[in-house]
């Protein structure tokens, strides 16, 4: 029926049988399909007997691959290369495990023309599932890592190539390469001039890197994060290869020596150099990972106002939810405790974008924690951090923060209560911050002071809880120090000296040891600042004394912490205003005594701004340093260089 079984005469004969026009006509668009049938069967007609040969071929390639003669494995690789070269035969030689089995052992022979043949062969075979499981059992993985060391260019390439199929498409190959040293071998050839080859190398290191401490550790030690960065740093233009890198470098930049190690070399900066040229967002996400993973890390960097700027701008300009959550993140990092990159945020609008990311992503998390936290950072100790707070208030964030509170979510509460009480030091922002309220009735105030009674009442019993990850004591910081600010105004002090759950849980918390005699003086001090707030006014100075605070009190005057003993100081002196003369005198005496001399230095001191921004009154200035007024003092609010004992705490 089909008596041609040539393709190629086939093809000769129909060309040369149908005259070539521009159009065809209608009996030749009419014969096509048929036609087409016709060739498909011939076709198949070849394939089987083709197919046929080669199986009836393969026992005697075999026998000529274990050949002692070199020269006669070398013909032998040449044939299987070539048919390893044809789709319709590579199959039949991936289904021979025996094939399989002379090639792996043929790579070892010690011919060039031979090694390159195998090498390529194996290459094509291990690009089909039966021919991958093959060399892996026939124990290629050792030759593969053999040949990586082997002078000749193309051999290490198709020895690469076959490794990067085998760990890519099959498990158990990765402990099996680390075990025959593959990382080892691998690592130098980072330094290949071929982007090509670096790309398959860096994407193999990757496989064995994922999920392993000690291949990360292994990694530091060959230099890796050096060649990764050099590679960053080249100028490089193959998003593959700046991929591949990329990966490697988000795997070790979860291990913390590999990390220090980046961070000085500059890998951030690199980073930031490739992000602007991946258009891929999936690939744009992966350099964004990489760079939240070191950023926590990078705080000393003063070398990241540009990233910082690209940064907001990239929250401003996304859609994506996982690349506003990476950048928000990267912000939140960054801005911890760096003076810098605060004063960046603040100068190129980025409370205002940060505050319509809180809208327009209220329901991820992943967003709004980081986006509260780096509004947080930048609403506290810097030149701009006043205005960061008026930018909050000016661009409508007090109902989002309320909104956000509201969710009760741990992180979202322990981030935006910080938040509340950096904004809070003005007055204007906090006549705004306590003039919202939900539809239910809630504000600022009664979700704090329930925080503070519900997460202090569980802290009493176990100081270590935690809520959804979030520490229980960190929770209780924030609501403390969102009240000491809060509590300025009289009403709102009122309502929290009115709540004896509340009284009792700060009572308690401050009688705690773990608390009182803690080096970090932050928790003991807000507490403190509160109490202080409370007791203002007389009445709020009678309730606070019928709870009992004093002996509690009288100790603090002993804290080698001087703010907490100047606050301690200070609300002893409130609490004795309508005592009788004697009872203030004996009061008095006993504070001299305990808390000495004054001190008249300004160690820890950053001018009369760095102590008002930082929540601490006046009066508790005066009441420390023993002058008149703060105006006595000249000089200027300057960031940094904050001695040993400096009493400004930290963002985090």
């Amino acid at each position: 029926m089909f008596p041609e079984f040539a393709l190629d005469e086939l093809e000769d004969k129909y060309a040369n049988a149908i005259p070539q026009t521009s159009k065809p006509s209608l009996i030749e668009m009419l014969a096509e399909p048929s036609q087409d049938l016709k060739l498909a069967i011939i076709d198949l007609i070849h394939l089987q007997d083709e197919s046929e040969a080669i199986i009836n071929a393969l026992p005697e390639l075999i026998r000529l691959l274990a050949d002692r003669d070199p020269a006669v494995v070398a013909q032998a690789a040449h044939k299987v290369y070539l048919l390893s070269k044809e789709d319709k035969c590579v199959a039949t030689l991936a289904s021979n495990p025996h094939l399989v089995g002379a090639l792996v052992q043929a790579t070892s022979v010690p011919n060039e023309d031979s090694m390159r043949d195998t090498a390529a062969a194996l290459s094509h075979i291990s690009n089909l599932a039966d021919g991958r499981v093959h060399i892996f059992r026939s124990g290629g993985i050792a030759e593969l890592v053999r040949m990586l060391r082997c002078p000749i260019d193309i051999v290490v390439h198709y020895a690469v190539t076959t490794l990067h199929n085998l760990l890519l498409y099959l498990e158990s190959a990765k402990q099996d390469t680390i075990a025959c040293g593959g990382l080892e071998a691998l690592v130098p050839l980072l330094k290949a001039r071929n982007p090509k080859l670096q790309a398959l190398v860096a994407d193999s290191i990757y496989f064995l890197l994922l999920d392993r401490p000690q291949c990360k550790m292994t990694f530091l030690s060959l230099q890796g994060p050096q060649l990764l960065v050099n590679i960053l740093n080249s100028g490089t233009t193959y998003i593959k290869l700046i991929y591949a890198v990329v990966r490697c470098i988000r795997s070790i930049s979860t291990c913390p020596q590999n990390k220090a190690s980046l961070i000085s070399m500059g890998a951030l900066e690199s980073l930031h150099r490739v992000l602007v040229i991946i258009p891929e967002t999936r690939r744009k996400l992966a350099v964004l990972n990489s760079m939240r993973n070191l950023s926590d890390v990078a705080t000393n960097l003063d070398t990241l106002t540009p990233l910082v700027i690209d940064l907001i701008v990239l929250v401003e300009e996304s859609d994506d939810e996982e690349i506003v959550s990476c950048a928000c993140g990267i912000l939140s990092n960054l801005t911890c405790n760096n003076i810098r990159n605060k004063q960046a945020v603040c100068s190129n609008g980025g409370i205002p974008i940060l505050t319509r990311a809180l809208s327009r992503f209220a329901h991820i998390e992943d967003i709004t924690e980081p986006a509260l936290c780096t509004m947080r950072h930048c609403t506290a100790r810097h030149s701009l951090a006043q205005q960061a707070q008026n930018d909050v208030r000016t661009s409508f964030a007090h109902p989002v923060i309320l909104s956000l509170l509201a969710t009760h979510r741990p992180p979202i509460v322990k981030a935006a209560l910080g938040l509340v009480r950096n904004c809070a030091l003005s007055h204007i922002n906090l006549q705004s911050i306590i003039s919202e309220q939900t539809s239910n009735g809630e504000n600022v105030v009664t979700i704090a002071m329930d925080v503070l009674d519900r997460s202090g009442s569980i802290l009493r019993q176990d100081f270590d809880a935690l809520e959804d990850g979030v520490s229980l004591l960190e929770m209780v910081e924030g609501a403390v120090s969102a009240l000491h600010q809060l509590a300025k105004e009289p009403a709102i002090a009122r309502m929290v000296y009115n709540r004896p759950s509340l009284m009792n849980v700060l009572i308690e918390l401050m009688s705690m040891e773990q608390i009182s005699n803690n080096e970090d003086e932050l928790m003991m001090r807000e507490i403190m600042g509160l109490i202080y707030q409370l007791t203002k006014s007389p009445e709020g100075a009678k309730v606070v004394e019928m709870y009992g605070p004093t002996p509690h009190i009288v100790d603090a005057l002993r804290s080698q912490h001087k703010s907490i003993a100047a606050y301690a100081s200070i609300i002893l002196r409130n609490m004795g205003v309508d005592k009788p003369i004697e009872y203030r005198r004996r009061m008095q005496t006993e504070i001299d005594t305990i808390s000495g001399t004054p001190i008249h230095h300004h160690g820890g001191y950053s001018g009369e701004m760095g102590w008002m921004n930082d929540g601490l009154e006046p009066e508790l200035f005066n009441e420390l340093y023993n002058y008149p007024s703060l105006g006595d003092l000249k000089n200027d609010h300057i960031e940094g260089g904050h001695g040993q004992n400096s009493w400004f705490d930290t963002d985090l």
